[in-house]
């Protein structure tokens, strides 16, 4: 139960109005609190819920303000208790927000640039993440000419205000007029329990979507659903629960306003790195980084997909390279804090900004397999990797060397243009499984071309045409190909070479290899991406199914949700993804039903737009699977459980 440490939020404090404002206020408090909560009976239960329940009110709450609100003592805030919160937290008024303004407005000329509101709303008072800020930028700079008439933005925020006003009456209006439908009886009067639904009513599906849709003033658009007026005749409506988010073409993102200033003259490092999807298992194995630094600083961390050397330009609907930061506190990666998330998007490039204290930190890269996945079949055609020459020795082809020159490249990870051990155990480890003793190692430098030690382009292809030269190792080189990403016409299907960066403002960063993650690695990678969803995500209040919380995350470019089981049983969920538009998952599935184990964590799914030059709208409805046996027993949930992966072959027998 909320307590207040003062006598603010009392209700014999409140100021006096007239009937008629006291009525206004009360639907006010009413509506607004309708449009999250299913119940004024229902007490809001986060602080994370009451900031949405103020925002929908029309107030903007600093953390400093929910903070004091929300103590260390507070379990839930009543219907009762929200309504005096908004008697005492004003909203700003036309006169309140120019004023604000006009002190950031130096040169008194009615405009504030996008840097010097950037500036002052994310170091200035209750810092605002990039992410808020963005939004506030792209909705009032209506012109895109850079700069910020504030006297119009003033009027769009409270013209803004006005509409989630308007559109919270319009659904207490709706939801009263459906409770009309109910059968009247004494227990309906007095705030009893109500009566079930009348047994034959008929709903439109229209009503039906506009009455389970959980409203997100951040993400959820009022629009028209992709519904028809078809008529619903069951005897009983189920009440199921929705997300609809429109989003823009993410090709479209594309600004340099979050760039740090000055960011030329900071301390930077770069390395690349590759996505690699083994096709038998569906697991994805990636370079892993140590980032250190011997003093606090600004950090800026970019990741984003680069073409290779033969390749004419990055696809269209380019994989998606993303990228956690974790805090180590000691030199194991299993025990790390999870700092963030590369959520903005510039282009094909995810980036992070923040500052970080002095000390070890691993950046663990991940993609959500929209976009890569396990290839269906081989293609029709193959590519010759051998051919004879005149004097019937046997040769690379042009497209295998070419193949090859890529791979090279893949592989070297400092961009010097040579291969040292470590890069060199990193490719043998991915098509062999396993590492470079130094016997090998000797070996390639007493046959191979080397420069300073370390193994050159030609060495590594002069290495790969002694293998050819062995007797029946065309299997292997496919081998190796197939473990590389390559498919049988050396198209790089199944891999997605990426480049990550770091600078640092204040200190000389240093950026290392930590490891190239498989097996262990790629679960624990999994749970830190559920562990990611479940802190930066939005939960939604689902109805009809208690103790079961749904968390949808968004950044520019993907969406992911996962479903948390709080209950002792295993749980059906049904999965609606029908009416999504334009949008590609890593499931590859529209309608599907998931089984939560008991206090357990699935993920339902990645989405990312399919075609990044058009719009996309994502459209999820979650409902109770009644068919499934609700007991303690079962698998443990797992979205990511995969077949047994393949064993791999030896690629080079010369060791």
């Amino acid at each position: 139960m909320f307590r207040s440490q003062s006598s603010v939020y009392n209700i014999s404090n409140k100021q006096h109005h007239s009937d008629a404002d006291e009525e206004l206020f009360k639907s006010e408090c009413e509506a607004a609190y309708l449009s999250v909560i299913d119940s004024t009976k229902i007490p809001i239960d986060s602080k994370k819920l009451l900031k949405r329940v103020l925002q929908q009110a029309g107030r903007n709450p600093s953390e400093k303000q929910i903070s004091k609100i929300w103590t260390s003592k507070t379990d839930t805030v009543t219907y009762a208790e929200y309504c005096d919160i908004l008697n005492e937290m004003k909203s700003p008024s036309r006169d309140d927000l120019l004023s604000a303004f006009k002190k950031i407005d130096s040169n008194r000329d009615g405009f504030i640039s996008h840097s010097e509101l950037h500036e002052v709303l994310t170091s200035q008072g209750e810092k605002m993440t990039e992410m808020e800020v963005r939004k506030i930028i792209d909705d009032a700079d209506v012109n895109r000419d850079g700069k910020l008439d504030y006297e119009e933005f003033c009027t769009l925020m409270l013209s803004t205000s006005h509409r989630c006003q308007q559109a919270n009456f319009k659904q207490l209006k709706q939801k009263k007029a459906d409770s009309n439908l109910r059968p009247i009886s004494a227990s309906s009067f007095g705030g009893g329990r109500r009566t079930p639904r009348a047994a034959q009513r008929t709903l439109s599906m229209e009503t039906y979507e506009k009455e389970n849709t959980v409203s997100s003033k951040k993400e959820v658009k009022s629009s028209s659903h992709p519904s028809s007026a078809r008529k619903s005749s069951t005897p009983e409506v189920k009440l199921d629960n929705a997300v609809e988010i429109r989003m823009a073409a993410p090709l479209d993102k594309k600004s340099n306003l979050f760039i740090p200033k000055g960011l030329k003259n900071w301390n930077r490092l770069k390395t690349k790195g590759c996505f690699y999807l083994d096709n038998d298992d569906g697991k994805v194995q990636c370079h892993e980084y140590s980032l250190v630094l011997s003093s606090a600083s600004k950090v800026w961390l970019t990741i984003k997909p680069y073409s290779l050397s033969t390749s004419r330009e990055i696809p269209r609907n380019p994989v998606d390279t993303c990228m956690m930061i974790l805090r180590r506190s000691t030199m194991s990666s299993e025990n790390t804090e999870l700092i963030g998330l590369t959520d903005l998007r510039n282009n094909t490039q995810y980036c992070w900004k923040g500052d970080l204290r002095a000390g070890s930190y691993i950046l663990l890269p991940f993609t959500s397999g929209c976009r890569l996945f396990r290839r269906r079949k081989e293609p029709d055609e193959e590519i010759p990797l051998l051919r004879k020459d005149h004097n019937d020795e046997v040769q690379l082809s042009r497209a295998f060397r070419e193949t090859l020159s890529d791979m090279f490249e893949m592989c070297d990870l400092d961009g010097n243009g040579l291969l040292n051990r470590e890069e060199f155990n990193c490719f043998q480890i991915l098509t062999t499984d396993e590492k470079v003793d130094d016997e090998a190692w000797q070996i390639v430098q007493d046959n191979f071309e080397m420069k300073k030690g370390e193994l050159t382009r030609e060495g590594f292809i002069q290495l790969h045409l002694m293998q050819a030269r062995d007797v029946d190792v065309n299997e292997d080189l496919l081998d190796t190909l197939m473990c590389m990403g390559y498919n049988k016409a050396l198209d790089l299907d199944q891999a997605c070479p990426f480049e990550v960066e770091a600078h640092a403002a204040d200190c000389q960063p240093h950026l290392s290899l930590l490891t190239l993650g498989m097996g262990n690695e790629y679960t624990h990678t999994q749970k830190l991406i559920l562990q990611s969803i479940l802190q930066q995500g939005e939960k939604q209040t689902l109805k009809n199914l208690q103790d079961i919380n749904w968390y949808v995350y968004k950044n520019d470019g993907r969406i992911s949700s996962v479903l948390e089981n709080n209950s002792s049983s295993t749980v059906g969920i049904d999965i609606d993804c029908s009416k999504m538009r334009n949008c590609t998952t890593t499931k590859r599935k529209q309608n599907y039903t998931l089984q939560l184990v008991p206090r357990s964590a699935m993920l339902v799914d990645h989405i990312m737009a399919e075609d990044e030059r058009q719009e996309w709208l994502f459209y999820c409805i979650i409902s109770n699977h009644r068919d499934i046996a609700t007991t303690s027993s079962g698998a443990r949930a797992s979205s990511f459980t995969r077949p047994k992966s393949a064993t791999k072959k030896n690629s080079f027998s010369l060791f």
